[in-house]
């Protein structure tokens, strides 16, 4: 839908809208300002402090960056409202919907057009005077990256897979299938187009993805290169830590995701990794804005970057001898430190003018001159957005990574069944360390190691929020406990960087906002709760455990909406003495699990920090009214990352790789230990009938570096640590069904709703698939089935 401002568009203005879309000099056309991504404007130069010289508020969060022509401003938030502005008049000249949900392709202008992707599956060509729209080319599974503007052409890199050549006119050139999933950012070198996609081979474990590079040769593309991760680090071409080091003008990022570098002649380079800005390299100068949102971007003499607590920071190109790390000046936005309150496009800058969006829904200019209020883009009556798709739907739900307060593993939806295929998926700005996501009330939630805390609507894939937890900059795998849900609260355990950092929070799960935070429990081992340790809630408290000193461990419970503290216990003999061999011990408390009205927690200290270095522990058995100690067993503890569950009277303590021993669940007794039949996961096995009955003889199955659920027969998870691989297997162990992703398979999938929620370790993509053929509706009654929805980006 096409709206002008808020009445007609004269005529004159349209005109001056046409020429003002040819590009100048001072403009900064497309993301990251040309088509190689240098993000360079070394002609605009910045004098502190800065005014608000335009603000114009949008209904919902802006992730994709500015374009900046012939004065004209054009952006587009997550729910597909793209507009045009007049900087200098401060005056929306018009606005149109692309539809889709958690847009961040970023608009680019040339020829007079507008190029712009959405995730509802095209991109669009817009007359940049008006809006009218010029043309729709069919992009396979929706954009996210922004398109690029070179030789008389567009190009644009669908999520699927695809890179697309488009004409100045929208008529689609060629086409080029590189994998089956694209998620990142792409750069075009003269002819010659660098992009990461996959999977390459769906059936190499270790390479499913590569780098591409093609030249256009006009009427058809070619690959003159496909370089796998493994041939790069190899040598086989020069791809180094550092932009100007590398061959490709890109860089390898602390061993995971290669990016695109900001580069200037000479000596000065720098790049953004998780929540550190460099320069010169990881030896060099480095700020630490939190997250990981913004890309830099570079004026005459500063370096302009967005954060995730929301505020836009400029530091100096060539930091003084003494940098400490703060920036030469700052902005606030208007939700400083709130959810939906950090900055997370890269910035434009043109005309002295610096342009940013942030997640309050505000594009902002600052530059010389009057400080402005800020302008609705869209009259105030029509920026409602009504009621949420995903609360919504029905059918069992999925609020801890092991399915419930039991950990068992185990789903009652009857509806699931593969083959699948994909509803939605979604890019989030938690990448590496992506921990298993969990469903409840028509929500997604995921957590990752930098910080960040998001919520996705369990529907249509549309970020509902997003907040992140300070001073957890650079932190490692496994230094944060998966989400639990609980009465309308979401729990995360950390371990963080600092006291602000560490320990557990409580966020309203609405909203995101933070109800409290308790520097205690806190993970202790590094790597120690990539998986099972999300928390226990019964009756209205938290229940927590953790080691503070000596050989005991100290179990609280807390009020679920305060956080104060409800009673505390010291239990004493469960950490055994160091031996006199072992120079280091790590210790690590299993939050544990609840069944027959018990809490059963687990500690266990290991030779350092690595898995399979048991030294020993105990098991113990906890009344949650009063903390009191009903029984301990100081034979059979968990092991390395090993997690605790329970079903049907047994208590099964996992050790990671290696054994699960079973405990009488009133008792403690020992009933039995059994090695891993096939594949040991770090955490916990689904507790089926089959496996219980059989003594772990039958009726399981693992993989190495995960844990695998059960739901309606059928096994899911990632069949080993390097495969890449979400699996679906039959009690045989027959393969039903695979989805082969970018990131390694590490994480385990979330059923909920009759659907199957994903995301995989370092892609930084939630997955939401539903069987290819209806099979009924959720809750497994009679009724309409809404599963059986087209395949979208």
């Amino acid at each position: 839908m096409l709206r002008k401002g808020y009445g007609r568009l004269p005529v004159a203005l349209a005109l001056v809208g046409a020429l003002a879309a040819t590009s100048r000099a001072s403009d900064w056309p497309q993301y990251k300002r040309d088509a190689a991504r240098t993000a360079d404007a070394a002609d605009e130069a910045l004098a502190f402090p800065l005014q608000r010289v335009m603000a114009v508020k949008f209904p919902s969060p802006i992730y994709a960056s500015a374009a900046v022509v012939g004065g004209k401003v054009y952006a587009v938030d997550e729910r597909g409202l793209l507009a045009c502005i007049d900087r200098a008049a401060h005056r929306v000249l018009w606005t149109v919907e692309i539809g889709g949900v958690s847009n961040r392709s970023s608009p680019a202008v040339a020829g007079g057009k507008v190029f712009v992707g959405s995730t509802a599956g095209f991109l669009l060509v817009l007359d940049a005077a008006t809006g009218k729209e010029v043309a729709k080319v069919p992009a396979d599974g929706g954009v996210i990256a922004a398109p690029a503007v070179a030789n008389d052409a567009v190009y644009c890199l669908t999520f699927n897979g695809k890179m697309l050549k488009v004409d100045l006119s929208g008529k689609l050139v060629w086409s080029y299938d590189g994998g089956k999933s694209a998620n990142g950012e792409f750069a075009v070198q003269g002819k010659t187009l660098l992009f990461w996609d996959g999977p390459v081979d769906e059936k190499g474990p270790a390479e499913p993805y590569g780098l591409h590079v093609v030249e256009d040769l006009g009427e058809r593309p070619e690959r003159k290169q496909l370089l796998r991760r493994a041939e790069l680090e190899g040598g086989k071409v020069k791809f180094g830590s550092t932009p100007a080091g590398s061959e490709l003008g890109m860089f390898q990022r602390d061993g995971w995701w290669p990016q695109f570098g900001v580069t200037r002649r000479g000596p000065t380079y720098l790049f953004r990794d998780v929540g550190t800005l460099h320069w010169g390299g990881p030896t060099g100068h480095r700020a630490l804005p939190p997250g990981h949102l913004s890309q830099p971007a570079l004026a005459k003499d500063h370096v302009v970057v967005g954060d995730a607590d929301g505020r836009i920071c400029f530091y100096k190109l060539v930091p003084d001898k003494n940098f400490t790390g703060q920036p030469a000046w700052s902005y606030e936005t208007s939700r400083l430190g709130k959810p939906n309150g950090g900055v997370g496009t890269t910035a434009a800058v043109s005309g002295g003018v610096v342009y940013l969006g942030g997640e309050d829904g505000i594009l902002y200019g600052l530059g010389q001159g009057k400080e402005v209020e800020v302008i609705p883009v869209l009259p105030q009556a029509a920026q409602g957005q009504g009621p949420r798709p995903g609360e919504k739907l029905k059918g069992p739900e999925w609020p801890t990574v092991g399915g419930d307060m039991s950990y068992s593993a185990l789903s009652p939806d009857t509806n699931l069944k593969p083959p699948f295929k994909i509803l939605w998926k979604t890019r989030i700005a938690g990448s590496g360390g992506q921990n298993s996501v969990i469903v409840a009330a028509g929500t997604v939630f995921a957590v990752s190691y930098n910080g960040l805390v998001e919520a996705l609507d369990a529907e249509t894939g549309e970020i509902l929020w997003r907040t992140y937890h300070p001073f957890v900059h650079r932190a490692g795998y496994g230094d944060d406990g998966p989400p639990t849900y609980a009465e309308g609260k979401l729990l995360i355990l950390r371990r963080g960087t600092s006291p602000a950092s560490t320990g557990l929070w409580c966020h309203d799960a609405r909203t995101g906002e933070v109800l409290w935070h308790k520097p205690k429990p806190t993970l202790i081992t590094a790597g120690g709760a990539p998986q099972g340790d999300g928390v226990v809630i019964h009756e209205g408290k938290v229940l927590t455990a953790w080691h503070e000193k000596d050989d005991a461990v100290e179990a609280a419970a807390l009020e679920l909406g305060t956080g104060k503290e409800v009673w505390r216990v010291r239990h004493e003999g469960v950490i055994p003495p160091k031996p006199a061999d072992v120079k280091a011990v790590a210790i690590r408390v299993c939050q544990g699990a609840l069944g027959e009205e018990t809490w059963f927690i687990s500690a266990c200290a290991n030779r350092d920090n690595g898995e399979g270095r048991h030294i020993g522990g105990a098991t113990l058995a906890i009344a949650p009214a009063d903390g009191k100690l009903l029984w301990k067993n100081t034979e059979q503890s968990i092991g390395g990352f090993g997690g605790v569950n329970c079903r049907k009277g047994t208590v099964v303590v996992n050790q990671t790789g290696t054994l699960a021993h079973a405990l009488d669940a009133k008792t403690g007794k020992s009933l039995w230990s059994s090695k891993w039949r096939q594949g040991a996961p770090w955490h916990l096995m689904p507790l089926t009938d089959d496996y219980l009955n059989s003594q772990s003889r039958k009726g399981g199955f693992g993989g190495y570096c995960t844990d695998t659920i059960w739901v309606n027969g059928v096994w899911y998870g990632p069949p080993g640590c390097a495969s890449h691989v979400l699996s679906a297997r039959d009690a045989n162990e027959r393969e039903l069904w695979r989805y082969v992703t970018i990131s390694r398979g590490c994480p385990a999938p979330a059923p909920a709703y009759g659907r199957l929620y994903y995301a995989g370790f370092g892609e930084g993509v939630v997955y939401c698939f539903v069987n290819r053929e209806p099979t009924g509706p959720p809750s497994g009654k009679p009724g309409k089935d809404d599963t059986a929805k087209q395949e979208k980006g």
